[in-house]
């Protein structure tokens, strides 16, 4: 039988193998503890890296697509400027032939103009000349 000394040193022995299992225990939980902190810090800068990675990527396609949509809305006005201007240069065209058809007419106007006043000054001129001859055979 057992005595209550050796109920004691049994109970130390046990104590012992506890707080010795008690602090292996501990060791290994910060262990496992450490490890899981460096494998989850590990998967977050992974995660991190993956998504830095993918959101650059959306950056570029978004780069891309603004560029194309800028670029297609400026060759899109530039077509309508260039069908505004070519409107404005036909119709500035036509308003250059009236004004030379206008000059043509006008001079065309004032040569026959001319041509009738010297037609009339030339009759005039010569009923002026028999009127004289008249009036001077008259006075003689």
């Amino acid at each position: 039988m057992l005595t209550t000394d050796d109920l004691k040193k049994i109970q130390g022995v046990m104590r012992e193998e506890i707080g010795t299992s008690e602090t292996k225990l501990k060791q290994e939980i910060n262990g496992s503890e450490t490890k899981l902190r460096g494998v989850i810090s590990e998967e977050i800068g992974n995660s991190e890296i993956k998504i830095r990675a993918e959101v650059g990527n959306l950056e570029t396609k978004l780069r891309k697509v603004i560029h194309e949509e800028v670029d297609k809305r400026a060759q899109e006005t530039e077509l309508k400027m260039e069908f505004r201007f070519n409107a404005v240069d036909k119709q500035l065209h036509e308003v250059r032939k009236q004004q030379e058809q206008d000059r043509k007419d006008w001079s065309d106007f004032f040569n026959e103009a001319g041509i009738f006043f010297d037609e009339m000054r030339t009759q005039l001129v010569k009923r002026i000349k028999k009127l004289e001859d008249k009036q001077a055979i008259s006075n003689n």
